[in-house]
């Protein structure tokens, strides 16, 4: 049994491993395109994430999903940390049936040149690894392949200028509170095991402040070096809150910019995150995320993109969106 996913099946087409190279460099010593197919189990928990009735496959699991899966194709317990991600787009939405109890995947890695003035990478080959997710869907007389997921691995990097200050729970006199039980009741309608903002968001101009708490959840593969994805997901409710002040939709996460994973959120851990609004468009909202621990940074995100995929079927409360300045409670 493999040790991130049970079922599985590696295949590469053009691989070579040779002398692998160990300064976790984007598939060192890989060549060609590698295909890995796996069976992925529904945890209850997952089934929280819902919309519109049905069970949504998160965003935030499906990158977790594609970076796992590149480590094992590497046979190692994972990159080096700080870890740059770019490129991340969602195409299609997983909704299953909350009776569903797996998901049969497959994540194709290849290897893709890196202009020069892009490496940066003194002690790698100038070269990504471009990861996909695909998902059989099932139908009633075959399978449909779904490309869900996609992301490029750029290696260890810098920032993209230096992170803000870490939330201090302080923003204009005048900023609007909202409850995380106000949230999650009305707002961001998910279950407990998604409930990952505490106490108050705080909403003033173009930012929110919170706090997260990565809630228990099983073990997941991958979880010693990547953390727990449930504070990233939470981090995009704040910015989906202070979204729905502004435009007519409710927005849902449909690609980002670049993600630098500086250290792995644990279970229990105290967050805070700061969301800030970077622009828009008549169908679109651009956020940048920032999480920090203990006053560290832990995680930010650069272009986040947020968009409406319910067809104009959700729109967010008058509450919201007509009273910028009042203060909520439950």
């Amino acid at each position: 049994m493999h040790r991130f996913y049970p079922a599985l099946r590696h295949q590469q087409q053009g691989h070579s491993r040779g002398n692998r190279r160990q300064n976790h460099c984007p598939l060192a010593g890989f060549s060609g395109l590698n295909v890995l197919a796996f069976s992925y189990p529904l945890s209850p928990w997952l089934h929280d994430h819902r919309f519109a009735g049905r069970t949504v496959f998160p965003a935030v699991e499906s990158m977790r999903v594609l970076l796992a899966a590149y480590a094992g194709m590497q046979d190692k317990d994972g990159p080096r940390l700080p870890l740059v991600v770019s490129g991340a787009r969602f195409p299609h939405l997983i909704a299953v049936d909350r009776a569903a109890r797996r998901l049969d995947f497959q994540v194709t890695a290849e290897p893709e040149p890196v202009p020069a003035e892009g490496a940066g990478l003194a002690a790698c080959p100038a070269t990504a690894t471009v990861l996909t997710l695909f998902w059989r869907k099932p139908l009633k007389a075959m399978t449909r392949l779904l490309r869900v997921a996609e992301l490029k691995i750029n290696g260890t990097g810098t920032t993209a200028g230096p992170p803000p200050p870490c939330p201090d729970g302080t923003l204009a006199a005048d900023a609007r509170r909202i409850p995380a039980e106000r949230i999650y009741r009305e707002l961001v309608p998910f279950g407990p095991a998604f409930h990952s903002l505490q106490g108050d968001l705080l909403l003033a101009g173009r930012e929110a402040l919170g706090r997260l708490q990565a809630l228990p959840a099983p073990e997941l593969p991958g979880a010693d070096w990547l953390g727990t994805p449930l504070p990233l997901d939470g981090a995009m409710h704040a910015a989906c809150v202070h979204g729905q002040q502004l435009a007519d939709f409710v927005p849902f996460p449909v690609a980002l910019g670049r993600r630098r994973i500086c250290r792995p959120l644990r279970i229990g851990a105290d967050v805070q995150v700061r969301a800030r609004q970077t622009g828009r468009t008549a169908e679109a909202l651009f956020y940048d995320l920032w999480l920090f621990q203990s006053g560290e940074l832990a995680e930010e995100i650069r272009g986040l993109e947020m968009r409406d995929l319910s067809g104009g079927a959700i729109r967010p409360p008058a509450w919201l969106a007509d009273a910028p300045n009042r203060q909520d409670s439950p």
